[in-house]
């Protein structure tokens, strides 16, 4: 396996790849890494295999030789293989005990190793194709930009002397296990175990090796009066040709088809995700993100895209007002991630803070909008109708000491039921083409010291239920009389009806969606 190792040699040969500026090389190496942690689909990696074997091919090196420094890394593949085969969630294929094997995981595994030999293949490519020196000149003009800050010479250096002295020391430690198997020492047989105790008495004389030849070049730097990069000249210093440029031009169309298939796949795999979101309200400026505070849909856009690696932007069916509280508003987002659906908001919920709970997440229509999709939404509003406030109750209720005429109350019910134009019972500042509602049914029941009133309709304005029961609150202090609703609605003026109650006692329930 040592003798495996093929990184920092040099293959010399009369190839288009070899004559090619160290910069360049540099250069196409660091783009070939980015792009091949933006693959995520078939086509792309397709692509970079198909860009890997024709420069493989132009280098005149001999696949075999390529091949051999992916022994060095077997043992990593199969252990990073076989962690994502076992560990990632999804859609379960075998399961064995506490082992799932799953589709994900399965995809995932193909993709990570897929990345892995390509990275070792390409990256030993610069390697074969450039000596050190060139690779030292290279990075120090690349880089030479970062003089003002870092010492880039000297780490260029190092890193050359560096990839230099992986072959040396590899012919090095060929030569002691030679000479200790001539000895009568045994390397190649029994079990793991033992074949790493085997290799312990190397180290030994390796590492001697090693620094005896640190030290013999270290003296023959300070003979040659080596004091770094400061006044240094080249004999042949770097120039950029016309094929470096057309090596640039093939890049940056590599690089651009790669963009493609990233788009592209975003778009083939593009789902819709809805989510059923409880909070409480209490902290937060609503739902609408807004410039003066915290709100539910900026910390659901932020969890969300940490948690998927991706810009995700929510929208909700219901923008609440601050301090309205929900048991289940409904909220959509478009996304690629592989993860199941059902399973996000397990996952969500252990990134949001303690006030915003996922109560489920499914995969819609990618067409489905919460706002536009017919559905009713049901309305509860808490009225604590005592002497005494009760501090437990006062983030979630309206407390209203002086008693109210349930009866009169609940008969004003009547008169919101139905399809009315409810101009009256919205505040200025909303967003509706109309102002005409249905309340599907409007019901009011007292439970010990709270009063509830329940209300279900297929859409609601600006401020509209806070409205209605600050009317009703009217009603049961006889300020009003019930019939009196019926002006209300005739009036179409904002003024006539009672005024706006507090936003706390407000929590929406749920929002049904009809099929």
């Amino acid at each position: 396996m040592i003798r495996d190792i093929t990184i920092g040699q040099y293959y010399q040969e009369a190839s288009m790849i070899h004559i090619l500026d160290p910069r360049t090389k540099l250069l196409w190496t660091m783009m070939y890494i980015i792009t091949i942690f933006l693959n995520h689909t078939i086509v792309g990696f397709l692509l970079s295999g198909v860009v890997f074997f024709l420069i493989a091919y132009l280098t005149k090196v001999p696949f075999s030789f390529m091949v051999r420094g992916l022994k060095g890394i077997f043992m990593l593949l199969i252990v990073t293989v076989c962690f994502q085969i076992l560990f990632t969630s999804g859609e379960i294929l075998i399961s064995i005990g506490i082992l799932k094997i799953t589709k994900e995981g399965i995809y995932a595994a193909f993709f990570v190793m897929l990345r892995l030999i390509l990275l070792v293949l390409f990256s030993s490519l610069m390697t074969f194709t450039t000596t050190p020196k060139q690779l030292t000149d290279g990075m120090e003009t690349l880089f030479s930009p970062l003089k003002r800050f870092l010492p880039i010479h000297e780490i260029a250096m190092m890193m050359s002397i560096t990839l230099r002295f992986i072959p040396i020391l590899m012919e090095e430690l060929d030569k002691i296990m030679k000479a200790q198997q001539a000895r009568g020492a045994d390397f190649e047989t029994g079990g793991i175990v033992k074949r790493v105790k085997a290799l312990i008495p190397l180290l030994v004389p390796l590492f001697v090796a090693a620094f005896r030849r640190a030290d013999e070049l270290a003296v023959a730097m300070d003979a040659r009066c080596y004091h770094g990069g400061e006044g240094r000249t080249k004999m042949k210093p770097l120039r950029l040709a016309g094929r470096d440029f057309f090596a640039f031009l093939f890049g940056i169309i590599y690089f651009i088809g790669i963009i493609f298939c990233r788009k592209a796949e975003r778009k083939s795999y593009m789902k819709r995700i809805m989510l059923r979101v409880a909070y409480d309200g209490t902290n937060y400026c609503g739902w609408q993100i807004q410039k003066n505070g915290i709100t539910i849909e900026q910390v659901l856009n932020e969890k969300l895209s940490n948690l998927l690696q991706e810009e995700i932007t929510v929208i909700g069916a219901s923008r609440t007002d601050s301090g309205v509280h929900a048991l289940g508003n409904v909220a959509v987002f478009d996304t690629n991630t592989k993860i199941p659906a059902d399973k996000i908001s397990f996952a969500l919920n252990q990134h949001l803070p303690c006030d915003i709970t996922i109560q489920g997440s499914k995969e819609v229509p990618i067409d489905f909008h919460p706002r536009y999709c017919a559905s009713d939404k049901t309305y509860e509003y808490k009225i604590l109708n005592t002497t005494f406030d009760i501090p437990i109750y006062r983030l979630y209720s309206y407390f209203v000491y002086h008693p109210l005429d349930l009866e009169q109350m609940q008969e004003a019910l009547q008169y919101f039921i139905g399809e009315h134009d409810f101009a009256s019972f919205a505040s200025s500042g909303g967003q509706a083409k109309t102002t005409i509602r249905t309340i599907n049914y409007l019901e009011l029941f007292k439970k010990e010291n709270m009063i509830i009133m329940r209300i279900n309709g297929n859409g609601f304005l600006y401020n509209m239920v806070r409205i209605i029961v600050g009317t009703l609150l009217q009603v049961g202090h006889h300020k009003y009389p019930p019939e009196y609703i019926e002006e209300i609605f005739a009036a179409h003026n904002r003024n006539m009806a009672g005024p706006t109650a507090p936003a706390r006692g407000l929590t929406l329930v749920e929002i049904h969606y009809k099929e």
